[in-house]
């Protein structure tokens, strides 16, 4: 019941006529990244639920929570009672990095920490039956340049008073926020092909009392006006805003071209060793990891899915009944407004058939 499995119900309900609809999810209210994973401070982006409320509030649907399916065995009985059955089960596996050191203390998945700061009741249900919350320290390496760590970026740098009105768990907030002093972002590509979006960075520079200083680019060889990933990280060196009374100066250190190569430690992560763009080894001193490279689908490939393929073709059909849709199908990429385009073809291929 995320976006996209969110979007194909309203898109099935639009284009099949007659449709009845039943949407199940193990959580026991709806919407998923949309409630869990986007930014807690970005309420502009979860006004599309008014959209999903008003699908879940139609006769023909039916949302069924709190109920877990085991596809191995549950698609079969899928199959026999439904006309169609779409898979929008998403990615929620933080993809690997496969460095030494990641099994260090105090390396973190940016998906962990994201779902803390919204209160996902998987992750409260893990600390408490015994899982410490993350320890960040003074010193933060992100590794990861995309949105996600634009998002940890931000919230990071932001006080518990500024994001009063938003969805934040203040209590998480104000724990993983306490006493950092300095951010290292980190990622291999070069300024001009980051793939963060810039409108993101803009805001970011607003963020009162983040400094930023950038590695590995000279934005004096591009003039303004003709890069708007470079533009917008100009604005990051221009000066924060006012630091409010009481607050936390934040320095940020943006290390673009620069590959990670291993988290040293003895048992907890003390340093990121990076070649940085320049092919010279560099360590940073570091208090606390966090990784934010994406998201994949481990658990799709490890079912049998009754003899469904294995890898899931592209236009997301498994088998005439049965379709994949979202991060389940794309492995982890896609935007939300992505999954509403997706939604409208998927319910058009199934009124066809």
């Amino acid at each position: 019941s995320g976006p996209s499995g969110s979007f194909a119900a309203k898109e099935i309900l639009r284009k099949v006529d007659g449709s009845k609809i039943d949407v199940f999810d193990k959580l026991p209210v709806p919407y998923g990244l949309l409630r869990y994973g986007v930014a807690a401070d970005h309420q502009g982006t979860k006004t599309v639920e008014a959209q999903f409320d008003k699908v879940y509030s139609n006769a023909r649907v039916r949302f069924i929570g709190n109920t877990s399916i085991d596809l191995d065995k549950g698609l079969t009985q899928l199959r026999e009672n439904y006309d169609a059955v779409v898979l929008a089960t998403g990615a929620a596996d933080d993809r690997a990095l496969g460095l030494p050191g990641t099994d260090l203390n105090h390396v973190y998945t940016a998906g962990r920490v994201t779902r803390l700061l919204n209160g996902h009741p998987d992750e409260f249900k893990t600390t408490e039956a015994g899982a410490i919350l993350p320890e960040l320290g003074s010193t933060v390496a992100v590794v990861g340049q995309g949105n996600v760590a634009i998002d940890l970026l931000r919230l990071l740098g932001k006080s518990t008073e500024e994001l009063h009105g938003s969805d934040i768990r203040d209590e998480i907030h104000g724990h993983l926020r306490a006493g950092i002093q300095r951010i290292h972002v980190i990622g291999r590509s070069p300024a001009h092909q980051a793939i963060f979006d810039p409108v993101m960075v803009r805001e970011l520079a607003r963020v009162p009392g983040m400094t930023h200083t950038l590695h590995g680019v000279d934005l004096a060889t591009t003039p303004e006006g003709k890069d708007a990933r470079l533009d917008s990280l100009r604005d990051l060196t221009e000066g924060s805003a006012a630091l409010a009374a009481g607050g936390q100066p934040i320095e940020v250190h943006w290390h673009f071209g620069a590959s990670p190569q291993a988290f040293e430690g003895t048992e907890a992560v003390q340093a990121v060793q990076i070649q940085d763009h320049t092919g010279e080894s560099v360590s940073l001193d570091v208090d606390s990891v966090v990784t934010a490279v994406g998201f994949e689908n481990r658990e799709y490939g490890s079912h049998g899915l009754q003899h469904l393929p294995a890898v899931i073709p592209a236009d997301g059909q498994l088998a005439q009944d049965v379709y994949a849709i979202g991060w389940v199908r794309n492995n982890g990429r896609g935007t939300i407004p992505d999954q509403r385009v997706a939604a409208q073809e998927l319910a058009t291929k199934i009124a066809s058939e």
